[in-house]
């Protein structure tokens, strides 16, 4: 072995005392363990000849071979990451000299009596992929041998509670044994890097197929078998009221539905199915509720199993709680992939369709299309995310309306059935009795068949069409400012004129939200009105005919 120059004399500078587990032999549970310390040394010292201008160095060539934990002794351990982290931040193979530095700045005595003691030991640097490999193979036996010997212990410690949590354990270190260790022909076990069948997708039979579930009452569904969605909006904008439409709709037709709780209680669950028209049976044979307290673990994925694997829709209420409870950060797209992995992809990939109720953001201009959290919620959605914003209130002794948006359509059918980005307008009906409530999801626009079912101001949604069409390009206040009147009412008026797309709504820079003009809108088809007062009418609170009542005295 030769080095860039003769040894320092600083190499060990006190006698410290030495490691005394270095000097006896390997054993694991009082047994000897497979190490081999010469060839362990014997690929340190390789790290410590000079580099050949051919072939590079081999500390480059024997990092793929080798990993840290591959060596037995954890005073080679560190001497091995010692000189790779050198390498790494000086992009030079260390010397002698500037590793023995950095292990006494470390205050790392032992490994540097180590390094010392691989002074004039004789190698040979051709042969150090062969001592790497001999590391490897003792490192092979040690794995099998750790597995092995904790099987025993838990077949003799008798706790029966435990098995499943150590056999999950130990099948998950076989797994990354096998794929770290084994051969290409002894891996027998496919993983997701194996090659693809292409045969059955180019006979057509993968092809994205449309969606089966929350129909519309034109007979359009909005939810994909088998994949991820997102139904978010702000508090209280009947987005879980939607959801579970979606699983009345399927517990009507004996399908299954389970509803994974991570914000509310069973009760208030139950009684909005109940009030939905599901009946007693339809829930107690079709619908399962979960409730968690705790990250989902191997133990929670042996109960949670049961519940999915015969389920059509699987819901997730409570996103940001569920992320919170697993200890990801909602603003970390990181985490929001690793959520998607753990829990709504898992499900996913076990058959049902998963609905994840979410909230949206703060910022009214951006709620058209983002959940609350990183960008990596919408991204790693691969069936549909919808907005769902509410237009008039819902509650006891109230009609509600929300309209239904698309934010993403990755199977593209959805959006064949919108009006720009609305899908649907949905109501709820508690007029009549609070037990029982009638709910509709209607297509977008004036051929919905809703007209007269809820209040509609649309006296102020005439004003502010002519006022959009005459000054294009204003924004929401802009719009609510230059018309007299109620802003509840007003706010109303233009988001229904949105909705039934008379007017769009364009997203622009720096977040601003234009409106523009489609085509004019006429109170009760009446087109009376020629012009438009834009600050001195006396907009009011609701249409001119006596039928309908305004959302704000109805409260």
């Amino acid at each position: 072995m030769t080095h860039d120059g003769p040894p320092s004399r600083h190499l060990h500078p006190v006698e410290p005392p030495f490691d005394p587990e270095y000097d006896r032999p390997p054993t694991t549970g009082g047994r000897p363990a497979p190490g081999d310390r010469a060839a362990e040394q014997a690929v340190l010292a390789a790290l410590l000849a000079t580099p050949d201008p051919d072939g590079g160095h081999p500390g480059e060539r024997l990092a793929t071979i080798l990993e840290t934990n591959d060596f037995y002794w954890p005073i080679h351990q560190r001497l091995w990451d010692t000189w790779h982290q050198l390498h790494q931040q000086h992009a030079v193979p260390p010397d002698l000299v500037t590793l023995n530095a950095r292990l006494v700045a470390n205050r790392d005595t032992d490994a540097a009596r180590a390094l010392a003691d691989l002074i004039g030991l004789p190698t040979n640097p051709a042969l150090a992929e062969h001592h790497a490999n001999i590391v490897r193979d003792t490192s092979r036996l040690r794995v099998v041998g750790d597995l092995g010997q904790g099987l025993t212990q838990i077949a003799t410690t008798g706790r029966v509670d435990d098995i499943d949590h150590y056999l999950g354990e130990a099948l998950q270190r076989l797994d990354e044994t096998v794929v770290r260790f084994g051969s290409r022909t002894s891996i027998t076990t496919p993983t997701t890097w194996s090659p693809v069948d292409l045969e059955q997708v180019l006979a057509g039979e993968y092809l994205d197929p449309p969606p089966t579930m929350l129909m519309r009452s034109d007979g359009v569904f909005l939810f994909y078998d088998g994949a991820v969605h997102t139904v978010s909006g702000e508090s209280e904008s009947g987005k879980t009221w939607l959801t579970l439409l979606a699983a009345t709709q399927l517990m009507a037709a004996s399908e299954n539905v389970t509803f994974l709780d991570f914000e509310d209680r069973a009760d208030r669950v139950i009684g909005r199915l109940l009030a939905l028209g599901a009946t007693p049976d339809q829930i107690r044979n079709h619908f399962t509720y979960v409730r968690p307290d705790r990250p989902l673990d191997d133990g929670g994925r042996t109960q949670f199993e049961p519940a999915i694997t015969n389920a059509r829709l699987v819901v997730l209420d409570g996103v940001t709680e569920a992320m919170t409870l697993h200890g990801f950060d909602l603003n970390s797209n990181e985490d929001s992939a690793h959520f998607q992995g753990l829990l709504p992809r898992w499900i996913a990939d076990h058959g049902p369709a998963v609905v994840m109720i979410d909230h949206v953001v703060k910022d009214k201009e951006k709620q058209d299309r983002f959940a609350l959290g990183a960008q990596h919620k919408l991204a790693g959605i691969d069936g549909a995310a919808y907005i769902v914003k509410m237009l008039q209130p819902f509650g006891r002794g109230k009609r509600g309306l929300a309209s239904v948006q698309v934010a993403k359509d990755r199977p593209g059918h959805v959006r064949g059935s919108a009006f720009g980005n609305k899908i649907a307008e949905f109501t709820l009906d508690a007029t009549a009795s609070d037990v029982v409530l009638v709910a509709h999801l209607l297509p977008p626009g004036e051929d919905s068949g809703r007209k007269g079912d809820t209040f509609e101001p649309t006296i102020v949604m005439e004003r502010i069409s002519r006022y959009v069409q005459a000054n294009p390009g204003m924004s929401k206040k802009s719009v609510e400012g230059a018309m007299n009147g109620k802003a509840t009412t007003i706010r109303l008026a233009l988001e229904l004129l949105v909705a039934r797309g008379y007017i769009h709504a364009k997203a622009e820079s720096r977040g601003k939200v234009a409106h523009y003009h489609l085509k004019p809108f006429y109170a009760d088809g009446d087109p009376s009105l020629d012009t438009v007062d834009d600050h001195t009418d006396d907009a009011t609170d609701g249409p001119a005919n006596t039928t309908s009542t305004d959302p704000g005295e109805a409260s």
